[in-house]
């Protein structure tokens, strides 16, 4: 499995959209965003309290960050329990 080619600078300005605009507004940048992470639909919610949360502002990478607590939201959320998120994670 390869690395992404998105750049620190692009995953930054990406969440920096999501984080300012509503979904309908930024509807493109949460597609590439699910796409990149590599998560099911069933961590959009996770994934949007993340990104609201801001604290990957000051990640040293940014998608690494966002896909770990997104994984930890979705848990404490309900939206998914141990067993599938660790398939997820295969």
């Amino acid at each position: 499995m390869g690395r992404s080619s998105s750049t620190k600078a692009e995953w930054l300005g990406a969440l920096e959209t999501a984080a300012q605009l509503n979904v309908e507004q930024s509807s493109a940048v949460w597609v590439w965003l699910m796409q990149e992470l590599r998560l099911g639909p069933q961590y959009f919610l996770a994934i949007r309290e993340a990104v609201q949360q801001g604290r990957w502002r000051t990640a040293k990478n940014p998608k690494t960050y966002i896909k770990t607590v997104a994984r930890r939201e979705a848990m404490k959320m309900g939206l998914v329990d141990e067993t599938s998120r660790v398939a997820n994670s295969i």
